[in-house]
């Protein structure tokens, strides 16, 4: 790893033959525990199934008559709809709800690294291999926890955050349209992704790394184009804010309202609330590559700092030696401030926790760093490593809980159509020290049954389709 000026020759930028074959390896490790098992073990995945077959029934008027009474479709333009959208489309295709789950599952485990290497091969292609250790990051907590549509957020969030790294505010017009649609499928996803990258987008504006000296409104001048690319989405967030604002279902009291994070506590759940899922040793084969993502820029921007604080004179820089651009590190610790600062839960939903794969985003767009070709090879290996260790230890997560799941899913036979459930979970984490694997499983039952439950997430028309 050294540091180097920004925009080089780009030579290197592809990935190599070694390293398209860890993409390819793991990404079948990843989807693996997606086809292989009847359950994918997540915490709010039957809570979200149910909610989608709820959905369903509503629309085509199957729903029974309890159904109907209780529940009512509240489609409308929001965020935080993707993945009910997507299954409620994939069912008009005659597409099953069990298949269409593991579809979604599928395209993001496979799309999400994917959209890391494009993101990285535009902000700094000599490092594109470091992409590759999202590979083993696929099934991380926040996608364990079922968090569907925040994880698909991410997707085009990336992307979006590639063509702002290459083309600054004035992208090039193949990457306007990419980045109408990528920002508007970021908004429909979820909003705090979104605000997030118009922080991100702010800065890499304002902070462009080259020897201009434009003031600031000549800069947001300079970015009309962009801003035109981003108008859409812009539209679209207002409008879902606005539905936000003006909905009258009351808050569910049971539900946290507010709690904040320490800085100690903060610290140390950005790695467990990261790359654990079930289990602390997790943390032994995902953990090096979350730190690898964000060690490797920080001591990049390190050494290149050094090595300016050591030149006798900036005379050698020469015009054209400009030093990396700072806006990926001054985004990434912006968005850090705001994760200690702003809630870790409000009105029942993480905020604050959100944020961590953000940071992480913004620091693999630091050019600063440049992968030595022993560097790459060791990047690989640890992608190779970890993320065959990591889907083999989540495939044996998903066969012991997958088992429990079969017993707790055993008295569905015996539940009449429609009827009324109040499920008591006494054991909701199980095995398990982080997510609880059975405290919507309960939902398996809704999908089969159609059951009256008041624990679906319907207490609020934005949480519920």
């Amino acid at each position: 790893m050294k540091g180097e000026p920004a925009g080089g020759s780009g030579v290197g930028s592809g990935l190599s033959a070694r390293e398209r074959l860890v993409f390819i390896v793991v990404s079948c490790a990843n989807l693996l525990p997606v086809w292989a098992f009847r359950y994918f073990v997540g915490q709010d995945t039957p809570n979200h199934l149910y909610g989608s077959e709820i959905l369903r029934i509503l629309l085509n008027g199957s729903a029974p008559a309890n159904v109907g009474a209780v529940f009512a479709s509240a489609v409308a333009l929001k965020s935080n709809i993707v993945f009910h959208v997507l299954m409620v489309v994939l069912d008009r295709l005659g597409i099953p709800l069990d298949t269409g789950h593991r579809l979604f599952l599928s395209a993001y485990a496979v799309a999400f690294p994917a959209a890391g290497l494009y993101c990285v091969g535009r902000a700094n292609p000599r490092s594109r291999a470091l992409a590759l250790l999202l590979l083993p990051l696929v099934w991380n907590w926040f996608a364990v926890q079922g968090l569907y549509n925040f994880v698909f957020s991410l997707v085009p969030a990336l992307i979006w955050l590639g063509i702002v790294a290459r083309d600054g505010g004035r992208p090039r017009a193949a990457a306007v349209a990419g980045l109408v649609l990528a920002s508007s499928a970021v908004v429909l996803a979820h909003t705090l992704t979104f605000l997030a990258l118009l922080v991100v987008t702010a800065v890499r504006v304002l902070r462009p790394g080259d020897d201009s000296r434009a003031p600031t409104w000549g800069r947001l001048l300079e970015a009309l184009p962009l801003g035109l690319a981003l108008a859409p989405s812009a539209i679209l967030a207002g409008a879902t804010m606005r539905n936000l604002l003006h909905s009258s279902a009351p808050s569910e009291p049971t539900l946290s309202t507010l709690e904040m994070y320490g800085v100690p506590d903060a610290l140390g759940s950005f790695f467990v609330e990261f790359a654990m899922r079930y289990h602390a040793w997790d943390l032994l084969y995902l953990g090096p590559c979350l730190v690898a993502l964000i060690v490797i820029p920080l001591l990049a921007a390190w050494q290149v700092r050094t090595q300016r604080r050591s030149a006798r004179a900036p005379a050698p820089l020469g015009p054209k030696a400009l030093p990396p651009p700072s806006w990926p590190l001054v985004s990434a610790a912006l968005l850090g401030v705001c994760y200690l600062l702003v809630p870790h839960i409000f009105l029942g939903s993480d905020v604050a926790p959100r944020l961590r794969p953000l940071i992480v985003f913004c620091l693999l767009c630091y050019a600063g760093v440049g992968l030595s070709s022993r560097a790459k090879r060791q990047v690989a290996a640890l992608g190779l490593i970890s993320g065959l260790i990591g889907g083999a230890a989540l495939a044996w997560d998903f066969a012991q809980f997958g088992r429990q799941l079969n017993d707790f899913t055993s008295g569905i036979p015996l539940v009449r159509e429609g009827s009324r459930l109040y499920p008591m979970i006494f054991n909701p984490r199980g095995s398990s020290v982080l997510v609880r694997p059975f405290l919507h499983a309960w939902g398996y039952y809704g999908v089969a049954r159609h059951v009256v439950t008041p624990f679906a997430f319907a207490w609020h028309e934005t949480r519920f389709p």
